[in-house]
């Protein structure tokens, strides 16, 4: 600012002086015809193009060095005037909140709060806080019990936040637990057989109120038997003198000298008689169970009072899939190509009575199921518990 204001000082001086001289010389000499008139004026216009370009370079330096400072001051003069009006504006609304909160009335003990009641507040101080509170102003008593609530909701909330965390930790816990009781119940699937399962109960087995032993009797030929029936014996042995005292059976010889050999399509000598009685309806049912060395497989023959077609058709109605129809053993169909026979058919192999699927797994004996008969996939084995009460209200029904 200071360099501009001496070099407007110094044009100002110049034009005075020259126009000082210009005067000067008109009023002592008649300048219009002389030469030196001429060249005075020359000088003069020489002089006015001088100041010309000195105005020019002053004016562009005042608006670099000056003006544009100037706009820059003018316009954050504007944002703070802004600045200035937003704080007024918010000043008149606080001051219009401050006048509203001036003439409403606080209740410390409005139910909108949720403040603890002043009797059951001042129960809960210990003697020096009541001591303290009663000699406090009724100003500072209400700010007392504000931050004696604040004080007793941040401790529930910590409550709270713990109460949360041991349920989470519980949870965890009890995934951990679950996750544990699942592997070892896979485990135990996995592991135990039937050996196991009945290990328990073997020590309780003689304590079981039975009748006796097997018979003398039928002990021969048990030990002659083949293994299905010999297994077939003892279940039916159980369920007579555990479920159905009226249950009366025998395992008998053919005395037939016949080879039980697997070489021939006969039966084993050794068979078993069954016999139940209905005293309801005076119904008598005979099932002989036989087993083919050869077939692999047991068949049932069914008598009801006499009539084998009525017994068969009785045995029919324990599984609509298992008819008795086909064989059970898939492999009786190859052994009977490889002897140049054609494929198993129960009606040109004259057994006696019929190949059940049910009779097979109370046996013992289980085969890989036929995957293209909906039967076989849909067959599900029974006990021989269920199959014989199955029989008997069978028999009841009639």
């Amino acid at each position: 600012m200071t360099s501009l204001t001496e070099k407007q000082q110094q044009c100002f001086q110049l034009i005075q002086s020259i126009k000082n001289g210009l005067e000067q010389e008109l009023e002592q000499n008649n300048l219009s015809t002389t030469k030196k008139s001429q060249e005075q004026y020359n000088y003069l216009f020489e002089l006015m193009f001088q100041l010309k370009n000195s105005y020019n370079l002053l004016e562009n330096t005042l608006d670099k060095e000056f003006l544009s400072r100037v706009d820059s001051i003018k316009e954050l003069i504007n944002i703070k005037m802004n600045q200035l009006d937003s704080y007024r504006y918010e000043k008149s609304i606080i001051e219009s909140e401050i006048d509203n909160l001036a003439k409403t009335r606080f209740d410390i003990d409005s139910p909108s709060l949720s403040i603890k009641p002043i009797n059951d507040f001042i129960s809960l101080l210990s003697p020096t806080q009541k001591v303290e509170y009663d000699s406090l102003s009724n100003e500072n008593k209400v700010i007392f019990r504000l931050e004696w609530e604040i004080y007793q909701r941040e401790l529930k909330l910590k409550q709270l936040s713990n109460l949360k965390q041991k349920k989470i930790e519980y949870k965890q816990l009890k995934q951990k637990a679950d996750k544990d009781l699942k592997q070892f119940e896979d485990k135990l699937k996995n592991t135990i057989d039937t050996e196991q399962i009945g290990k328990p109960l073997q020590k309780f087995i003689h304590k079981l109120p039975t009748t006796g032993p097997i018979p003398i009797d039928a002990q021969s030929n048990l030990i002659d038997s083949s293994k299905p029936i010999y297994i077939l014996y003892n279940e039916l042995f159980y369920f007579q003198q555990f479920f159905e005292s009226t249950l009366n059976m025998e395992i008998l010889s053919m005395n037939n000298n016949q080879d039980n050999s697997s070489n021939n399509n006969e039966p084993h000598n050794i068979y078993i008689s069954v016999k139940l009685n209905n005293s309801n309806n005076n119904n008598i049912l005979e099932l002989e169970f036989y087993y083919y060395p050869k077939l692999k497989i047991i068949t049932v023959l069914s008598k009801l009072n006499g009539n084998v077609e009525n017994g068969l058709a009785l045995l029919e109605r324990i599984d609509q899939l298992d008819q008795g129809l086909m064989t059970p053993n898939l492999s009786n169909h190859y052994i009977l190509d490889n002897c140049g026979n054609e494929s198993f058919n129960l009606s040109r192999q004259n057994l006696l009575g019929r190949p059940f699927k049910w009779a097979q797994y109370i046996s013992g004996l289980s085969f890989l199921p036929d995957t293209n008969t909906l039967a076989s996939k849909q067959f599900k084995p029974k006990t021989s518990h269920q199959v014989f009460t199955d029989i008997i209200n069978l028999l009841n029904l009639l």
